[in-house]
């Protein structure tokens, strides 16, 4: 039998002489108890209780108000506990009796309530040694959900779980507080344990522990079959890494634990921002990356809702300048870049909406020059449905007529998705097949990075089905090496939303794409789009309003690729891959940089990888629309150089009386040393861990 177990028992008999009569009842046989305090409040108290008693060890328990409730309690029991639709946090600022947090005999389950509402259940268990619960069960998201399902584990909580599951679209969140001693994992686990979902570490109520604190996350125990969380987001203050680390033992996936320690950054990352156009009363529906004047280094071209095309090229330091402007039709919907004619150069395609129905291709070629004279109309195709994305694609040598072209994603009557293949020449554009991709397509991009150098590469898709459990699929498309249809599905994946936007690069260095999905449900997704074998991804919960995505190298000084997310309040969140052996072939990424430009939504990104790796977004306000790039440079953290606040050499009195005169709320200071927008304890906790000679 195991602890928890035993445990279980234990608290029956002691809750047995406590209740009297009160679980006379077979255990999950009782009423139901429903929580209808919307405002939170009191385990303890009866009259927050449907039947107008607390629960007890036998009792079912439901939180079904979306909340958020905070319900505090010195120590509570249930039998199934179940969390519908509902954001709910168990906060446990005391327990009596001693010893005693939160015990659930059966099952706690954590679903959406199948309105669009996910289940999240925050446990806060500040100063109770230990809560156990008999098995833990997080469910995907149901369709059109506005979030995933997630378990997350606050301040110095300790769980103890006999079997657990927590699906690959559900998320399990870890809060560490920086004024807690962790002597214990905050979950164990006995047998079995699959999860398989996405782990997010986070610092709990605003901070994060200081530099040097070793955390135990996982932990298990009993011999049983462990699966560890494969995909994960590690969101660390500036000048902070977190050393994550999953071990197992030598025979498998058995006895596993999850290990954190706090250490200080081995780099740092800075944004610098650059203007590069003026402000336009039309919305950047896309921003595309090319070399458009064959110098070698990548321009950037964006598309504007009012028809106008303007195309930046480098100029000598790396920045860029406006070239070309022309007007390309009324009611861009997307726009991109390749070569559509043979001729070697970059070009220009567009579709636009020019009816309820339908939609017109519309080519522009390029001779190779710099400006508008090198430039000429090419044929147009009209397009039925409403359409939605293009992207280039390219038909191989089994298509000896065919040799490039676009695909085009459109709305058939509001009840199928399609993406044609269109082929293109100097002289015309013909269709050459289509494949559905869903009920309501959305975003579309290659799946390769390296497209230029590889004529075949696939493409995703991202498309709700109507029915399907997530609400949403990823089709992957690739071009057929034989005439009379371009497109073939070669994959299909579950999403926990709709695709918003999504990016794709080789991240664990394997020789295959991975792709990153971000979903209207703030989800980031990992996928290994192809592989077909592999018919799941892993999600984790974002921050909320996630918006684009690109990935990247952002410095000529590191090949290592970076993921930059951008948000609808205007704020780029920039990640670093960590991964290698120790992690057991998983992948997670961790937060280095956060910067808020101040321009409005991010609503789109790029990243031009070359010679001078430029950052590159559109933003939209309320009222306008303009584009920016962003030198993002990247240095080192010579020892303790950054907490040497006043330039002697060393760490001492002196840096510890500037930290003390800057104490508080401080934006982008030195003494911020976390880069928390506090000076507070941490700081100083890093000021004491560098003291001495730099």
């Amino acid at each position: 039998m195991s602890r928890s177990c035993r445990h279980i028992l234990f608290l029956a008999c002691a809750m047995f002489v406590l209740l009297g009569t009160g679980v006379d009842r077979a255990m999950g046989q009782t009423p139901t108890y429903e929580w209808i305090n919307p405002a939170g409040g009191s385990w303890n108290d009866p009259s927050n209780w449907s039947e107008g008693v607390v629960p007890g060890p036998g009792d079912d328990v439901e939180f079904l108000l979306a909340g958020p409730l905070q319900v505090v309690t010195t120590g509570a029991t249930a039998f199934d506990l179940l969390v519908r639709g509902s954001s709910t946090e168990i906060i446990a600022p005391g327990c009596d009796p001693p010893g005693l947090g939160i015990d659930i005999f059966g099952t706690v389950r954590i679903e959406g309530d199948g309105f669009g509402a996910p289940g999240r259940f925050r446990i806060t268990d500040a100063d109770c040694q230990l809560s156990n619960i008999n098995r833990i069960l997080v469910d995907r998201p149901d369709a059109g959900a506005s979030g995933i399902n997630s378990l997350e584990l606050a301040g110095g909580t300790e769980v103890s779980v006999d079997e657990m599951t927590i699906d690959p679209m559900a998320c399990l969140r870890i809060l560490m507080d920086a004024d807690r001693e962790f002597s214990k994992p905050f979950l164990t686990a006995e047998d079995p344990a699959e999860m398989i979902g996405g782990l997010r570490l986070s610092g709990f109520n605003g901070s994060f522990p200081p530099i040097g604190t070793q955390l135990e996350i996982i932990g298990t125990s009993g011999g049983g079959m462990v699966l560890m969380p494969r995909f994960g987001l590690i969101e660390a203050p500036f000048a902070v890494d977190v050393d994550f680390e999953v071990e197992l033992d030598t025979f498998g996936p058995f006895d596993a634990r999850a290990t954190a320690t706090i250490e200080p950054a081995s780099m740092l990352l800075e944004a610098e921002e650059v203007q590069v156009s003026e402000p336009y009363s039309s919305r950047i529906v896309e921003i595309d990356v090319s070399d458009f004047d064959g110098s070698g280094g990548s321009d950037f071209v964006f598309f504007r809702a009012d028809g106008m095309v303007d195309v930046l090229l480098r100029v000598p330091g790396g920045e860029f300048t406006p070239a070309i402007s022309f007007f390309a039709g009324n009611n861009i919907v997307d726009g991109t870049a390749g070569d559509f004619n043979g001729d070697g150069t970059s070009d220009i395609a567009v579709i636009t909406a020019d009816g309820k129905d339908f939609g017109t291709l519309r080519l522009f070629f390029n001779a190779g020059g710099a400006d508008d004279r090198d430039w000429s109309i090419g044929p147009t195709l009209t397009i039925s449905g409403e359409p939605v994305s293009i992207v280039p694609i390219g038909f191989g040598e089994g298509m000896l007529a065919a040799r490039r072209g676009v695909a085009v994603t459109s709305k058939e009557g509001g009840s199928r998705g399609v993406t044609r293949a269109v082929e293109t020449t100097d002289s015309g554009a013909s269709e050459n097949g289509e494949v559905e991709v869903g009920d309501d397509p959305g975003p579309s991009d290659p799946i390769d990075d390296e497209n230029k150098k590889d004529p075949d590469a696939p493409i995703g898709v991202g498309g709700t089905e109507e029915g399907l459990v997530g609400g949403a699929k990823f089709y992957v498309l690739r071009p057929f090496d034989a005439p009379g249809n371009g497109l073939q599905l070669i994959n299909t994946l579950d999403l926990p939303g709709a695709a918003v936007d999504f990016a794709s690069a080789d991240l664990d260095w394997d020789g295959s794409m991975e792709t990153l999905v971000i979903t209207e449900n703030d989800a980031l997704v990992l996928l290994n789009p192809l592989e077909p074998w592999i018919q799941t991804g892993f999600a984790v919960s974002l921050p909320e309003g996630a918006m684009s995505i690109a990935i990247g190298e952002l410095s000529s000084a590191n090949a290592v690729p970076f993921v930059t997310i951008g948000f609808e309040d205007g704020r780029v969140r920039i990640y670093r891959f960590e991964n290698g052996e120790r992690l057991a072939f998983r992948l997670f990424l961790e937060e280095e940089l956060r910067f808020d430009p101040e321009s409005g939504e991010v609503r789109h990104l790029e990243i031009a990888d070359d010679f001078a790796p430029r950052l590159i977004g559109g933003f939209q306000t309320a009222s306008s629309s303009v584009a920016m790039t962003f030198r993002v440079d990247m240095t080192s953290v010579p020892g303790c150089t950054q907490a040497d606040l006043d330039g002697d050499g060393r760490v001492g009195a002196g840096d510890m009386g500037l930290l003390f005169g800057a104490w508080g709320r401080c934006r982008d200071c030195a003494a911020d040393l976390n880069g928390d927008g506090v000076v507070d304890g941490e700081d100083l906790a890093l000021i004491f861990s560098l003291w001495g000679p730099c």
